[in-house]
């Protein structure tokens, strides 16, 4: 049977929409302009029921969070970049525009969302009075440390990667989590380095001491045998990316020559020198974090590393560094027993999850 051939002059039927679930892109909204009443009271409600759900956050969605904002982060970085370069070729770029403003918007709010979640615990308090540490870092320590199977800060210290006896062989798992390396030497660590003049920091001037003193030792040829070692199991080729302009391979590969004579010559390069003294700073760093957690928990400070304790070990390590801002009556908030309540006992590092 034929069909009946289509009227050209009759009304097309109107089509049901069908509706659209929402999509994750849908919930990062931007703000409402000022003169939007009923628009900016329903953001401010918003922003009042974010900020009860931020205290109620559990330690593993913080830690998911923690690495969204980074994740986020690098996409603004790259949307604003390419915005930049649209600018300046006269290309149009509102899509790209929007999409690094929402990113921004995006951070800015887990950034309120931390803000709020750390003030609700007194370690919490304890880390943001500290010059260098901001709400990321600080919701990322709480929720990827567990001081309950941490009687010792040499705990914390391996799990972050900074037991140089612990060595990363192939074929084997890593000895030690990646992403609280990442946080604590990286992140906190260059943090530290940029408070170096500013008042009141702590952590800033102590890497400055340390580099000085590792610097003195350098010259005077105490590394030696690192620079031979290096020289002999470091393969400076081998690591040059094959995706690389040849601005950037040459601007590598003066900077890998400039390496090999330090090495030469017996001594360590201004960049090896520097990442030692951060890894020393993150040290002491980790070990005030487990002193004032472990205080916090148990309401009696840790006992001293043993090479205070030691009769001989002592009269090498004469200068105990303790944690500043710590104890202070100023600081509020629940102790963090409560915030490591709802999650269960480890038996080990190895079982704690880092998302």
């Amino acid at each position: 049977m034929a069909r009946p051939k289509k009227n050209p002059d009759a009304a097309e039927p109107e089509k049901k929409k069908k509706k659209s679930l929402p999509r994750a892109t849908n919930l990062l909204i931007m703000p409402p302009e000022p003169d939007d009443q009923q628009a900016m009271l329903l953001f401010q409600k918003m922003g009042r029921d974010q900020s009860e759900a931020a205290q109620k956050l559990k330690r593993d969605q913080v830690r998911w969070l923690v690495q969204m904002y980074y994740i986020m982060q690098r996409h603004r970085i790259q949307s604003a970049s390419q915005v930049m370069k649209c600018n300046e070729s006269g290309d149009p770029n509102m899509m790209l525009t929007w999409f690094a403003e929402t990113f921004r918007y995006s951070e800015d709010s887990l950034l309120k969302a931390f803000e709020r979640f750390n003030k609700r615990w007194r370690v919490g308090n304890w880390l943001t009075s500290l010059v260098g540490i901001g709400p990321v870092i600080t919701a990322g320590i709480l929720c990827g440390l567990d001081i309950r199977i941490a009687k010792h800060p040499s705990r914390f210290i391996s799990y972050c990667g900074l037991d140089p006896s612990r060595v990363w062989e192939s074929g084997k798992t890593r000895p030690w989590n990646a992403k609280m390396k990442t946080l604590i030497v990286f992140k906190a660590g260059e943090s530290f380095v940029k408070t170096q003049g500013i008042d009141g920091a702590f952590y800033g001037p102590l890497f400055r001491q340390f580099r000085d003193e590792i610097e003195i030792e350098n010259q005077n040829g105490k590394f030696k045998e690192v620079a031979a070692e290096t020289l002999r199991t470091k393969n400076f080729k081998s690591r040059q990316p094959q995706e690389m302009s040849e601005e950037e391979q040459e601007k590598q590969e003066k900077e890998w020559k400039s390496a090999v004579e330090w090495y030469n010559e017996g001594m360590l390069p201004p960049a090896h020198l520097h990442a030692r003294a951060r890894r020393k700073t993150a040290k002491i760093f980790l070990s005030h974090v487990h002193h004032v957690m472990y205080e916090d928990l148990h309401g009696v400070a840790p006992d001293k590393p043993w090479v205070f304790t030691d009769p001989e070990m002592a009269a090498i390590h004469k200068h105990y560094i303790a944690p500043p801002n710590w104890p202070s009556a100023e600081l509020a908030g629940e102790p963090i027993g409560n915030l490591l309540a709802g999650s269960p006992l480890p038996k080990s590092f190895r079982d704690v999850k880092t998302a």
